[in-house]
Formats: C-alpha cells, structure tokens, sequence
C-alpha cells in the first residue's frame, strides 16, 4: 500500500484557541458581572449596551463552564438568556 503524503490535517482544538481564567480575582470579577448581567436581564428591557459589555466581560468564564460541563444547550441558554437576543448572536 503506498504511503500517503502530504500536508498533515489541522485539528480543530477550541480550548487552546483562548486562554483559561488562571486566577480567583478574576473569577470573582466574571461571578459579579454574571449576576450584573442576570439581574439586566429580568428587566422588562434590557439595555443592550450593558448586556453587550457584560456578555464581553463574561466571555471567558462561560466558555470554560461550557467545555468542561455536559449540560445541553437549552440549559445553557436557560441560564444565559441573553444569548438569545438578535444583537447577542449576530456580533
């Protein structure tokens, strides 16, 4: 059988494309704006202003919860509704 040469495949790896959170000052700082950001969510209307900056803040603390955790993804909207709105999912 001859051997197949070439370029190699990349290999998709999403938990090395971003760094980790590495310290608790930090983590803290994603808890608080994750409540921030729960409790702009229970308004009538959110300002989305403050949910967009929110959501940036809060970019890497939800990214590592979804790799290491088997929730589904409505879990995971249920707990992050502002991933449902239109300015959230078209940035």
């Amino acid at each position: 059988m001859p051997v197949k040469r070439g370029r190699p495949k990349k290999i998709l790896n999403l938990a090395s494309r971003y760094p980790t959170l590495c310290c608790t000052g930090v983590e803290e700082s994603s808890d608080r704006n994750k409540e921030a950001l729960r409790k702009e969510m229970e308004k009538e209307i959110p300002r989305n202003d403050i949910v967009m900056s929110l959501m940036k803040d809060t970019f890497m603390s939800r990214r590592k919860e979804i790799l290491r955790s088997d929730m589904s993804v409505l879990s995971k909207l249920d707990k992050y509704p502002a991933l449902k709105m239109p300015p959230i999912v078209s940035f």
